[in-house]
């Protein structure tokens, strides 16, 4: 056994840093020396042993640096330094226009330049051993993985329009509607332009339109939407819900219209339908109470808007009626509306009997007035 020990290599040790000698030449890897004397068998006097470790290769500091600013200082272990080249490059973007008028991505350029040259040299002196080597900073992992986020939201709009455009019009309702009602409404149309057929951005933009009092441009916007998606309801009704909310029942009628063409067992259609019937029919009998006030009216300049053969006493049942046979189909198809319809129709019965009474009241028929209170 002392003779097999004889022949066994012993661990041999750099003179001078006294890292393991790996070669059998008088080189050492790790201090890059090389020396006459063949290496000791023993670490020398206070001196450490080290394991051998890869050198510092400077151009993969200045790739990463290409990449990303900063990206080859956290590679290098240059922790604030790093964190001082994306302060910079923040500063000039966002800080350095508001005092000076130059593009900020002029001033982006240089700090990115400066910043792969400091890469490059801090890493080639690691490698010649004019400095020692530090350990990776945290941040270079914090980068790398924004970078990686920031390539998937680049590559986003070709893989997922749909889901691009959907994350734009979130971000547009989120943004100040009030203070600078103009801002989201680009998020919007950049959103069409990856998803131009989605319905449902469509309506978001037109509710934004119509939440900002630009009727015109909802109304124009809706009607697009439409002819965009013809077997679509949901834009239909919508369209006539806006029209309902501008006092143009006949126009709404329209539009329920068209959406019952499409879809005739929709309950709440029907509904929507008869409460523009029976708002129109209340607007008809408060136009021709005017108009017999006009004719009865002894007040001297007071213009008569309309001759007694034109006046139509029944034109607003007519409304009325169509409201009610509205009414009546939404029952039959849901009779749980009956309690909502039935609160409508009551409102509205008072309304235009009020306007009756009104119309009796001008022509000086204060009997058939009373009688019809009566009655009622």
């Amino acid at each position: 056994m002392g003779s097999q020990d004889a022949f066994k290599p012993h661990t041999q040790y750099c003179p001078y840093c006294g890292a393991k000698i790996v070669r059998e030449d008088n080189f050492c890897v790790e201090c890059r020396r090389t020396f006459v004397d063949p290496p000791v068998n023993q670490t020398p006097h206070g001196i450490q042993p080290r394991e051998y470790t890869a050198s510092q290769n400077p151009w993969v500091s200045a790739i990463l640096s290409v990449f990303g600013i900063g990206l080859g200082q956290f590679y290098n272990g240059d922790a604030i330094k790093g964190l001082g080249f994306v302060a910079l490059t923040i500063a000039a973007y966002f800080v350095l226009p508001q005092f000076i008028h130059i593009n900020p991505w002029i001033v982006i350029v240089v700090i990115w330049i400066i910043a792969i040259a400091d890469a490059y040299r801090t890493a080639h002196r690691v490698d010649l051993l004019l400095q020692p080597r530090k350990k990776r900073s945290v941040f270079f992992g914090v980068e790398i993985l924004m970078l990686v986020l920031l390539v998937v939201a680049v590559s986003l709009p070709v893989l997922s329009p749909h889901l691009t455009a959907h994350s734009l019009t979130v971000a547009a309702s989120i943004m100040p509607d009030i203070q600078n009602p103009v801002l989201p409404r680009p998020d919007y149309d950049t959103a069409l332009s990856y998803a131009p057929n989605d319905t449902e951005i469509m309506i978001e933009k037109a509710n934004y339109l119509i939440a900002n009092g630009r009727y015109d441009e909802a109304e124009t916007w809706l009607n697009h939407t439409i002819l965009t998606a013809p077997n679509d309801t949901t834009p239909v009704i919508m369209t006539g819900d806006f029209m309902y909310a501008r006092g143009k029942y006949q126009t709404s009628i329209e539009y329920y219209d068209n959406a019952l063409s499409m879809t005739p067992k929709n309950a709440q259609i029907w509904i929507k339908k008869g409460d523009a019937y029976l708002a129109l029919s209340i607007i008809e009998m408060q136009q021709m109470r005017e108009q017999y006030r006009s004719l009865t009216s002894n007040t001297p300049g007071y213009s008569v808007s309309a001759s007694p053969s034109s006046l139509d006493a029944f034109k607003s049942t007519g409304s009325y009626r169509s409201a009610v046979k509205s009414y009546n189909e939404a029952i039959k198809i849901d009779p749980k509306t009956s309690v909502e319809i039935s609160g409508r129709i009551l409102a509205s019965t008072q309304a235009l009997i009020e306007n009756y009474e009104g119309i009796l009241k001008d022509i000086g028929s204060e009997n058939v007035t009373s009688n019809l209170t009566k009655g009622v």
